[in-house]
């Protein structure tokens, strides 16, 4: 039996369905998957790795249309993002996708000490604090401490908010991530009404930026580093918002030659043209 090595180092037998359900993510057209499925059945060795499998599928994909070579994978695209400013950016227009008003970086102190939040989150005549915690490496998992310490500073500012030391009485916390929460995080977290905003949990972050179309501009992957930090300065941190501009527009305003943004916004309109949009 072939077996695959995960990022966390774990291994699992190799699932040929799996390779299906990841090229159905990508947006490959079905009449390429059984043949995808073929050739990535014919590479797979021993202890190979989930990154390998994935550079398999984007290369086999490619043979039949080229612009599988610069579209990322949602996960991996996502990580690229730098922690601050851009995934803090990026998490605030997905709570805003869900009907939250943001109001970011706040100032609050508690009965104790002061608290320097990501946020503030308003709905429903209710106020949570915001937590944003980013990963480079997408696998890694969100622990129990990050929950305690949000629970831990709900309870001070409500503490606060009874002895009038501030004038904002909090609801709860939502905590947002690119990646999982452990098992003891998320019984915690149900546990003491810690909501959480993360992969494969019950508000699932994959799942709110495909129905909304929230790709992050990283999804083209071959966004260069001074590229990425120039739009992201811009506050332009998702796919949507960029084509929102014209190629000389968005050449004014970010610096970047006319002729790359041609390209840039030809890629992200040829990427929603795949998802059907």
């Amino acid at each position: 039996m072939v077996y695959v090595t995960k990022a966390d180092g774990s291994r699992q037998p190799f699932d040929l369905s799996k390779v299906y359900r990841t090229c159905l993510k990508m947006n490959i057209p079905r009449e390429y998957i059984d043949a995808i499925c073929r050739k990535v059945e014919e590479k797979v060795y021993d202890g190979i790795a989930t990154k390998d499998i994935l550079r398999i599928i984007r290369d086999e994909a490619s043979v039949f249309d080229s612009s599988y070579s610069w579209i990322s994978d949602l996960r991996s695209a996502i990580s690229r993002l730098r922690s601050k400013p851009d995934f803090e950016q990026y998490a605030r227009l997905i709570l805003e996708s869900l009907g939250f008003q943001v109001a970011p970086n706040q100032i609050i102190r508690g009965e104790c000490v002061e608290y320097e939040l990501d946020g503030l989150l308003l709905k429903d005549g209710q106020i949570y604090i915001l937590e944003v915690k980013h990963h480079t490496n997408p696998h890694e998992k969100v622990d129990l401490t990050v929950v305690l310490k949000v629970r831990a500073i709900v309870e001070d500012l409500l503490l606060g908010y009874e002895k009038r030391i501030n004038q904002i009485k909090i609801s709860g916390g939502y905590i947002v991530t690119n990646a999982k929460f452990t098992d003891h995080a998320m019984r915690y977290a149900k546990c003491k009404g810690i909501n959480l905003l993360g992969w494969g949990t019950y508000e699932d972050i994959e799942r709110i930026i495909l129905e909304n179309r929230l790709h992050p501009i990283t999804i083209i992957s071959d966004l260069d580093g001074l590229e990425l930090q120039t739009l992201a300065d811009m506050g332009l941190v998702t796919l949507k918002q960029i084509i929102m501009f014209t190629p000389d527009k968005l050449s004014v305003i970010t610096g970047i030659g006319i002729d790359r943004c041609q390209e840039i916004l030809a890629k992200a309109y040829e990427f929603f043209k795949k998802l059907g949009s």
